[in-house]
Parts: structure tokens; sequence; C-alpha cells
């Protein structure tokens, strides 16, 4: 459990939405979590200081603070932890969602004889997007072991059935030829 976090506190509330989405996006995907209030909290690591720089800096928002603090009792880093537990939850179970889209598309496609080379190829690339999204989801931390293993079991899943699919798709070449 991280024992430090940023703190970055910033007034967004005379710049165009595009901005203020921007920058909520792009500190997202360095780990924030943004509580009810305007606050989002990264837990500390030395290396995405200049990151979250940048990011601020490129926001073209020029009234922000960076602090780095921990919680006054561990009480409080426990439910800090749990809030931060429950949100890559919610990630991994939405990519989990995905991935059994992914399962599904793989069957429908079967089942209507859609098999081919180029269907392959298109799912070879969705998958490698649900893999890229796991990578990206685990930079974040390991907050939520249970649902990180759900979904790279899963995730395994859908590269045996991908396999088989393509296998499928390349005997039916054959068979054609």
């Amino acid at each position: 459990m991280p024992e430090k976090f940023l703190i970055i506190l910033y007034d967004s509330s005379n710049y165009p939405s595009r901005v203020r989405v921007k920058l909520w996006r792009r500190l997202r995907n360095l780990g924030g979590i943004y509580p009810n209030f305007s606050l989002c909290l990264i837990p500390y690591r030395k290396e995405i200081e200049k990151d979250v720089e940048e990011i601020l800096l490129d926001s073209e928002i020029n009234k922000a603070i960076i602090m780095v603090s921990r919680p006054l009792k561990r009480k409080y880093a426990k439910k800090l932890f749990e809030i931060f537990r429950e949100s890559r939850n919610r990630e991994y179970l939405e990519l989990l969602e995905e991935c059994e889209e992914f399962l599904r598309e793989i069957k429908e496609n079967l089942e209507k004889g859609n098999v081919s080379e180029e269907e392959a190829e298109e799912l070879e690339n969705a998958l490698e997007s649900l893999e890229k999204w796991f990578k990206e989801i685990e930079a974040k931390g390991h907050w939520s072991a249970g649902a990180r293993r759900k979904v790279r079991s899963k995730l395994r899943e859908c590269k045996l059935r991908l396999q088989s699919f393509i296998t499928e798709a390349l005997n039916r070449k054959t068979h054609r030829s």
C-alpha cells in the first residue's frame, strides 16, 4: 500500500470543458482518482512527478498546486486504499465485460460461418487492444488482485479461443484451395 500520494489541486472553473476533460483523463491515466471534491489523488511514485508537472503545464490551467502528502493516521490510509481498490476493481470489471464481448463475437462468427483470415486479423487487433488496456490498468497499481486475476484468466481464454478461430480459418482456406 503506498504511503505517499500526490495531491493535485487546480482551479479549472474558468476554462473550456475540452481543457478540463483533457487534464482529467491524463491524470486518471497516471492512476489518479477523483473523490467528490476537486482533488486528484495519485499513489506517490518519484518517476511520475515530471509527468504530472507536464500534464498541468499542457493543460493551460495556471492555478495548480502539487503536494506530496500522507494520511494523518493509519485508519485514513486504509480508507484511501479502499477507495483506490474500488476504482481499480471497476476498471478491471469493465475490461472483463469487454473480454466477454470478445468471446461472444468469436462464438457468433463461428456460428454464422464468418471464419476468414480477415476476421481473424480483426479479432487479433481487438485482443491486442484488450491486452494493452489490461497493462494500462495494471501499471496504475495492484489494488485489486482478485479482479486482476480474473481478467488475466479471461484474457488467456480469449487468446486460446482466438488461436482456435485462426486454426479454423486456416483449415477452411486450405479446404477451399
